[in-house]
């Protein structure tokens, strides 16, 4: 098409007479036109694979993690709900097929909180009536076996329940990103970059208005108590980690606008 426009334009603006400027401005308009709305498309587009591509990723990484299980930890659900938020019903068709039970089935779970039309979901349910492909979904202590089949009907059967606005999608959104605030940056499912975890000098607190008093931290073996600075000692045991290992910050003492004291729960983080 771009080409169409470019060729029109040259030929046009090999003439002379003002007739010709004049369709010459014209077809120039419209090729520019044309190369604005394309870029866009292509943004729009080239954004929505990629947050599609990181939920996709971040189901791989539970599976990797958790021995097959899925846990939809915060950062699953921030990418689900990412995708959601800024992907039309149309996108998430093409992933509905998705050699992934789990991506499918949540891709399915989604179109159907978007509110898609009922002779849609009805016609994908039709189409993994013979799904038995099966995957575990665990929360706490209580771990559920499902097929795809078998997991599209519960979401088909709880759709009045389950239906969002694009104003509720917003809201979660924001409060899982209140949710994700971390002891350090660049946490993902509980695994940090070696590279990132040595440019910290100190834990970030997740509590608003408070502060860490002091923190343990141990590193093979070792343990280490600190008033929340990275002591050089604890950098140099933190850069003897390997890909893989893994180490405990424990005891966090947050202290509030009030002076009143509080302990974190433990993070255990694996090495990128």
């Amino acid at each position: 098409m771009e080409l169409k426009y470019y060729l029109v334009f040259k030929e046009l603006n090999s003439n002379n007479g003002p007739m010709n400027k004049v369709s010459t401005s014209v077809y120039l308009f419209m090729f520019l036109s044309h190369a604005v709305w394309t870029q866009c498309c292509f943004g729009q587009h080239n954004t929505s694979d990629s947050l599609f591509y990181r939920f996709r990723k971040d189901i791989q990484t539970e599976q990797a993690e958790n021995h097959g299980k899925i846990v939809l930890d915060v950062d699953t659900r921030e990418s689900y709900y990412l995708l959601l938020q800024n992907c039309a019903t149309d996108f998430l068709l093409k992933y509905v097929d998705d050699s992934s039970p789990v991506v499918r089935v949540e891709i399915f779970a989604g179109l159907v909180l978007k509110g898609a039309e009922e002779n849609l979901i009805s016609r994908i349910l039709n189409k993994h009536s013979n799904d038995t492909a099966k995957f575990t979904i665990s929360s706490g202590d209580v771990a559920i076996n499902w097929s795809g089949r078998d997991y599209m009907q519960m979401i088909v059967n709880r759709k009045d329940d389950i239906k969002l606005t694009e104003k509720e999608i917003n809201a979660r959104v924001e409060k899982i990103r209140d949710e994700k605030n971390k002891v350090l940056a660049g946490i993902r499912h509980g695994i940090v970059a070696k590279g990132t975890l040595l440019l910290a000098d100190s834990l970030n607190c997740p509590i608003k208005h408070a502060k860490i008093r002091s923190f343990t931290i141990t590193v093979r073996e070792k343990t280490f108590a600190s008033s929340n600075v990275f002591t050089k000692e604890i950098k140099r045991q933190l850069g003897r980690l390997r890909s893989g290992d893994r180490f405990l910050i424990d005891n966090i003492i947050v202290e509030g606008e009030d002076k009143t004291t509080r302990l974190l729960v433990p993070v255990l983080l694996k090495i990128e």
